[in-house]
């Protein structure tokens, strides 16, 4: 009998690219902008 782990396959595929994407990120409160159009990836 054999057994296919299609599960490993699939986590190993999605782990090859960036796990977080960031465009334009912007932080501020009523008084201060403390970022503004931050670019990353992670």
């Amino acid at each position: 009998m054999t057994i296919e782990r299609t599960d490993i396959r699939i986590a190993a595929f999605q782990a090859q690219g960036p796990a977080i994407h960031v465009h334009g990120l912007e932080k501020s409160n009523t008084t201060l902008r403390m970022l503004r159009g931050v670019d990353f990836d992670g």
